[in-house]
């Protein structure tokens, strides 16, 4: 069965282990000897007395998602892989009120912020780590 190898040249045996090598790594980078990927179940939640915010948020891909609203207003998902970013930035619309952000992980506050006053803004922005 072997034969075949032990008939290579050493040129050809450095090659298929080079080769090897290079699968491994990228197979142990990538997080493929991890099993599967450990999700996360993520809130954003955002309450205060501002009657119209601006919120720009990372969802569960990562891509940033923009909404202007009244509070109290929240997000949800389970599907947060480890590592992820977590970006969160609310602003006052208007010339009064608060606004408090909370992030949750799962079911445990991970971070908040507050801000009062017109205009003014709360940006929480970190990774989601196990």
């Amino acid at each position: 069965m072997w034969a075949w190898f032990r008939n290579l040249h050493w040129i050809g045996k450095t090659t298929i282990f080079v080769f090897l090598l290079m699968a491994l790594t990228v197979i142990w980078i990538s997080g493929g000897f991890n099993g599967s990927e450990q999700k996360h179940s993520v809130s954003y939640i955002v309450t205060g007395s501002a009657q119209n915010v601006s919120i720009t948020y990372t969802n569960e891909n990562g891509w940033t998602e923009e909404t202007e609203t009244k509070l109290p207003w929240s997000w949800h998902s389970n599907k947060v892989p480890s590592g992820s970013p977590i970006y969160i930035m609310a602003q006052n619309n208007g010339v009064k009120g608060s606004i408090l952000v909370r992030i949750e992980v799962d079911g445990k506050t991970f971070k908040k912020s507050t801000a009062a006053g017109p205009f003014n803004a709360v940006t929480i922005n970190t990774y989601l780590k196990d």
